[in-house]
């Protein structure tokens, strides 16, 4: 799989036969989730840039995890996985010996 990287400008990643064939299943579209890009980049981690996103956005928490609440429902449809409803007890992990 080849991406773009800031860094190098392209980056080969090996991918297993599994997650190819999940990712070749997915359908093909533009923009999927209407997110505002600064919504993104903070998300991510990433710095504000503009001049606008550096004084005038602050975004509170609770935003963005309505944005990235939707983003991972759209995935998890996409993948054909079934979203946990928010009250739902996760699932716990366990020592494997």
């Amino acid at each position: 799989m080849r991406i773009r990287d800031k860094v190098e400008g392209v980056r080969v990643i090996p991918l297993t036969p599994y997650v190819s064939r999940l990712l070749a299943a997915l359908p093909r579209c533009s923009e999927w989730v209407e997110m505002p890009a600064g919504v993104v980049a903070q998300i991510q981690g990433h710095k504000p840039g503009a001049t606008a996103e550096k004084h005038y956005r602050r975004r509170p928490l609770d935003l963005l995890r309505m944005w990235h609440t939707r983003a991972e429902a759209w995935i998890l449809e996409q993948a054909g996985i079934e979203q946990p409803s928010a009250g739902e007890e996760p699932a716990r992990l366990r020592a494997v010996q």
